[in-house]
């Protein structure tokens, strides 16, 4: 073998290891960022649990206790953050509403597994809700901010 295809040979060589090395290490951090994650996955997790249900209880309280908590108001500061009382435009959609979107011809609403578009029939004018036998109807919504959220936001306006 001529000295020129000794030196490429030889840095062939060192390719292979470094990529032989570099691809060990990529396992093992791999393996470390896998083990890691489990281990907070598993701490999280109640946390998250514990915080969903403190979320639904929060919302039933202001829900149950609406004239209470709200006395008219749309929001509510409290030491450790704001309770809101909002409304929001939502469409009920009919269960024949498919068949109909469909004789329509207006795709757009329905998703490959044959269910409706919820986000793209709540957008469309009256005229097409109609058809479908869905209605616009005007829904309550309890939603709050804790604090360092709202203080975090104001930063940053």
């Amino acid at each position: 073998m001529n000295n020129s295809r000794q030196v490429a040979d030889k840095l062939l060589e060192g390719i292979a290891d470094l990529e032989r090395r570099i691809t060990q290490i990529e396992a093992e951090a791999e393996f470390e960022v896998a083990t890691i994650t489990a281990t907070y996955k598993a701490r999280l997790a109640p946390l998250l649990a514990a915080k969903k249900e403190l979320d639904t209880e929060i919302k039933k309280t202001m829900k149950s206790n609406v004239s209470e908590i709200f006395d008219g108001a749309d929001k509510v500061a409290l030491d450790h953050g704001i309770l809101l009382h909002l409304e929001k435009m939502g469409v009920t959609i009919p269960r024949d509403a498919l068949e109909k979107i469909e004789a329509a011809g207006w795709d757009e609403a329905i998703r490959i597994v044959k269910s409706i578009d919820r986000d793209v029939v709540k957008k469309w004018p009256e005229e097409r809700l109609v058809v479908i036998g869905a209605k616009k109807t005007l829904k309550e919504v309890y939603e709050y901010e804790l604090r360092a959220e709202s203080e975090e936001r104001r930063a940053k306006s």
